[in-house]
């Protein structure tokens, strides 16, 4: 039918103000012909009123736009609101994205063009108030972070992580994958997993350069605060990420590296950690999955990588 919509929109949004609705303007404007759109807005707790009215503001038939408002009770962050969203929505294709972000014109167009059922397309993030770009990103295998590529292609088109701020993936392929990983809370971490997951599952992610989502990066200011209340729950995030992946030599590296980074809360976040959950977890990818982090290490040259940043 005419109005179902061919896209679901995913936002979690966290006390974003203003920015939510025009983020959502962002992607209405920009549709290069009529077609109909779902947003589905995760508000995560928020205090400051920011999704009140969304629903209505936006929900409009005549501009083939519906609104969904989910609200939780209590501050999750981005896995569970990215899982709850992407379950309340009702297209075939998911754009994971946030409340930072303008989408360009003519955003739909190389989505239709070179979405697959097994491909998820990868946005490239422009910082708005500069001419830097973001193409993708790559695992760090000494801290299972991530760092920023900041030119296209490096990998043929294709990328190792694909950022939650600008995710396209077909519902279904991420109901197969299971979303995010819930046991990694609130921040850190999510994205690089889901990422790697999806790639060992037999998918792939490709960087579209003519996708742009323009994005608001935080002030140091607003980030940092962040950072250092969740300082300990990223930290085991980290260490979960790479106890479910690595083979042991590299645990040892990881674990050396974070030791060293972060002596005050590393022996109490390793402490903290549900070692058996996580080597039934362990166990699980290792067999349904079709390859291994080996495979994928080789596939993007990871140790070179690393080698060469050291």
């Amino acid at each position: 039918m005419q109005n179902d919509p061919l896209i679901s929109i995913v936002i979690p949004v966290r006390n974003e103000g203003v920015r939510i609705e025009e983020a959502i303007l962002s992607f209405i404007d920009g549709r290069s012909k009529l077609f109909a759109i779902e947003f589905v807005i995760v508000d995560d707790a928020s205090d400051d009123g920011c999704c009140e009215f969304l629903n209505f503001f936006f929900d409009d038939k005549k501009s083939l736009v519906n609104i969904k408002v989910v609200r939780l009770n209590t501050w999750s962050g981005i896995p569970l609101t990215r899982n709850t969203g992407a379950k309340h929505a009702t297209a075939s294709i998911l754009i994971i994205t946030d409340a930072n972000v303008k989408a360009c014109k003519g955003w739909d167009i190389p989505i239709f063009r070179d979405i697959k059922p097994n491909i998820a397309l990868c946005a490239t993030i422009a910082d708005k108030d500069s001419a830097w770009r973001g193409y993708g990103c790559v695992l760090d295998l000494s801290s299972m972070g991530i760092k920023w590529l900041t030119e296209p292609g490096l990998f043929n088109d294709y990328v190792p992580v694909t950022p939650s701020t600008g995710t396209v993936i077909y519902k279904d392929l991420f109901m197969k994958l299971g979303g995010f990983d819930t046991a990694m809370p609130v921040y850190g971490a999510a994205e690089p997993e889901f990422s790697l997951r999806l790639w060992l599952y037999g998918g792939q992610i490709k960087n579209v350069p003519d996708l742009i989502f323009r994005h608001r990066f935080r002030p140091d200011e607003e980030r940092k605060p962040f950072l250092d209340q969740i300082n300990v729950i990223q930290l085991k995030n980290y260490l979960r990420f790479g106890l479910l992946y690595l083979n042991n030599p590299e645990i040892n590296n990881m674990l050396g590296y974070w030791k060293q980074a972060n002596p005050l809360n590393f022996y109490g976040a390793l402490d903290d950690l549900n070692k058996d959950e996580i080597t039934m977890r362990r166990y699980y990818l290792q067999n349904n999955l079709k390859y291994n982090f080996d495979w994928f290490s080789n596939l993007f040259q990871l140790k070179q990588l690393t080698t060469l940043k050291n």
